[in-house]
């Protein structure tokens, strides 16, 4: 089950929206944050402010993405699938056009410095980040592969995001 996150969908389109002001670059523009977990269990997990201010800095560095042939805007069709643990310990997953795109979560990975994640003080918080382009949802055709990997044979047994990303990136 998934649950929009208005409060950070607006913190985060005012940031986007006071940064393309700033210097007129196109950049990655999520339009919408989409919560894997529970509401609840990621409030335990992490406070708003740190959560919010880790979203605005992997949308910056998602702003900085470019592919060879692709105009600047193919960043917005990108979706980034976001796991934050204890000590700072942050991955992603990107697929834009329903691809994989590592250099994207390469990208993301070395601009961002250990204090600019959000202290999770236990577990996982796992969220996904959607450009306005992007196809909308956390649908099995949307996943990373890795994550699509993870879930073959499994289409009659649950499995929470949390369970999920453990079989990708053990703790």
């Amino acid at each position: 089950m998934h649950r929009t996150l208005p409060l950070l969908s607006v913190l985060l389109a005012f940031a986007t929206g006071a940064a393309a002001a700033d210097d007129g670059a196109i950049g990655y523009r999520p339009s919408k944050i989409v919560m894997l977990q529970p509401d609840w269990l990621i409030g335990q997990r992490v406070d708003v402010q740190p959560l919010a201010e880790t979203i605005r800095a992997v949308q910056a560095a998602a702003s900085f993405y470019r592919v060879e042939g692709k105009p600047d805007e193919w960043v917005n069709t990108c979706s980034i699938f976001l796991v934050l643990r204890p000590q700072s310990h942050l991955r992603t997953w990107s697929v834009c056009n329903d691809e994989d795109a590592p250099d994207l979560d390469t990208l993301i990975a070395s601009s961002l410095p250990a204090e600019s994640v959000a202290d999770v003080r236990e577990g996982s918080v796992i969220l996904q980040l959607s450009a306005q382009d992007a196809p909308s949802g956390p649908q099995v055709g949307t996943l990373p592969l890795a994550w699509q990997h993870a879930l073959q044979g499994r289409r009659d047994a649950p499995l929470e995001a949390e369970q999920l990303v453990n079989q990708i990136w053990p703790m």
